[in-house]
C-alpha cells in the first residue's frame, strides 16, 4: 500500500474527543443504536445487555480480545462511558497511540507511519471481532 494510502486511511479512522481535556483518541462507538443490526437483532442485544449472567460472560470474552490486542501491539485498548459505549485507543504513553495529524504522518518515517497503520487496521479488526463476540451471545439470548 502506498504511503498517501496509509495516510489517507489513518487521517480516516473515527475519534473521540474528551470534552475535559480537549484530547482526541482512536475510537468506535459500540454503543446499540450505532451497531448495523435490524430492529428485531436491536431488541435482542438490549435483552442481553440486561440479563446481568449473560452481559458478564460476554464481557469476559470481550477482556481476553482486548488482552490479546495489547499483547500483539504493545497499545491498550479499552471501553468508555457511562455504558461502555466507545471502543477506544490509549492516546499517550508507552502504551498508547497519540493521535496525529497530515503534517505529523507526513514527517513520520516509513517504519513509524506502518506502525500506526498496522495498529489501527488492528484496532478495527478488534472491533469487528468484539462485534462477532456480541452477536454469538445474542443468539444465546434469542435460543432462550
Amino acid at each position: 500500500m502506498e504511503r498517501t494510502d496509509k495516510i489517507k486511511y489513518i487521517l480516516e479512522q473515527a475519534l473521540y474527543l474528551n470534552t475535559e481535556s480537549g484530547k482526541r483518541a482512536y475510537s468506535f462507538n459500540i454503543k446499540i443504536h450505532h451497531l448495523v443490526l435490524s430492529d428485531q437483532e436491536k431488541e435482542v442485544a438490549y435483552r442481553l445487555i440486561q440479563d446481568e449472567g449473560l452481559n458478564q460472560s460476554m464481557w469476559q470474552e470481550m477482556a481476553g480480545l482486548l488482552d490479546g490486542f495489547m499483547r500483539e501491539t504493545g497499545i491498550k485498548a479499552y471501553t468508555a462511558g457511562r455504558r461502555r459505549g466507545h471502543l477506544m485507543l490509549k492516546n499517550q504513553g508507552d502504551d498508547g497511540l497519540r493521535v496525529l495529524n497530515e503534517a505529523e504522518l507526513n514527517a513520520l518515517s516509513a517504519e513509524e507511519l506502518d506502525r500506526v497503520y498496522t495498529v489501527l487496521v488492528r484496532f478495527r479488526k478488534l472491533f469487528e471481532d468484539m462485534f462477532q463476540v456480541f452477536k454469538k451471545h445474542m443468539q444465546a439470548i434469542e435460543g432462550r
